[in-house]
């Protein structure tokens, strides 16, 4: 199922003229969306525990969704401390929740298993269960 969503979201950056390059950075390196240059640069070696589709959605909805005039750049950041941020976590969880519960009756969506498989903190419980229902 990641192999099908990564490529369901490297499609979607590419329907949308957005340049996602992977750049092998130490593991503290973060992940950043560039809005200028409509470009993302992923670290695969990032040590987080956030799943690389998650961070991948997450930047993709800065430059999908976000305000590209208040920021120059975006770097990864699942704290949601800026309202950007926030932003960006609830549109990423509702892209992939799309995607991932497409075909899915609702009676049987388990949004333990999809924050599980993304690597999402329990901060995390109240957007991924209204998106995975919602799908």
């Amino acid at each position: 199922m990641m192999k099908e969503l990564r490529e369901y979201l490297l499609n979607l950056a590419r329907r949308n003229d957005i340049t996602v390059s992977n750049v092998e950075t130490k593991d503290d390196g973060p992940d950043m969306a560039i809005p200028f240059l409509s470009m993302i640069i992923m670290n695969p070696n990032s040590s987080t525990q956030y799943a690389y589709e998650f961070r991948l959605a997450h930047e993709l909805a800065h430059l999908l969704y976000g305000d590209t005039e208040s920021d120059a750049v975006y770097n990864f950041s699942p704290y949601i401390m800026r309202v950007s941020e926030r932003a960006a976590n609830v549109q990423a969880i509702r892209m992939i929740a799309s995607f991932w519960f497409d075909d899915v009756p609702v009676e049987s969506r388990n949004w333990l298993d999809f924050m599980n498989y993304l690597g999402l903190q329990s901060h995390f419980e109240d957007m991924a269960r209204e998106a995975v229902m919602q799908a």
